[in-house]
């Protein structure tokens, strides 16, 4: 299940599974929902070197912790709530990761943009 935003045939801000995602900013803008631990969806691209900002919905009734293993980021998301990050992608193309509380992965590929048709993030 990947998400994405800029797709190289043309729209921006997709999901594989065929869920809708929501952006208020097409091409820097990824939602992702909270359910369990787990991440839906539970990958995204975005461009190399770019800021993108993930926005996490928690559909739990419990705070989640949601780690960034790239930007060093931490983000408290309060049970029921929504909290966002804005973080820069990393220079180097990778895979990098986003964990909740130890549990679930959301895994972030790090694409140079020349690839990604000039958007921040893509589908897969």
């Amino acid at each position: 299940m990947g998400i994405g935003l800029c797709s190289a045939v043309g729209g921006c801000l997709g999901a594989s599974d065929g869920s809708e995602a929501t952006t208020t900013d097409a091409d820097r803008l990824a939602t992702v929902s909270i359910r369990e631990g787990e991440f839906t969806p539970d990958s995204l691209d975005a461009a190399t070197g770019q800021e993108a900002t993930l926005v996490f919905e928690n559909a739990d009734d419990r705070e989640h912790v949601v780690r960034g293993d790239f930007a060093d980021f931490e983000v408290r998301v309060p049970a029921g709530e929504t909290a966002s990050r804005t973080v820069t992608m990393p220079e180097k193309p990778d895979t990098y990761t986003v964990e909740c509380d130890g549990e679930g992965v959301l895994d972030v590929e790090a694409v140079p943009e020349n690839v990604m048709g000039g958007c921040s993030l893509a589908d897969e």
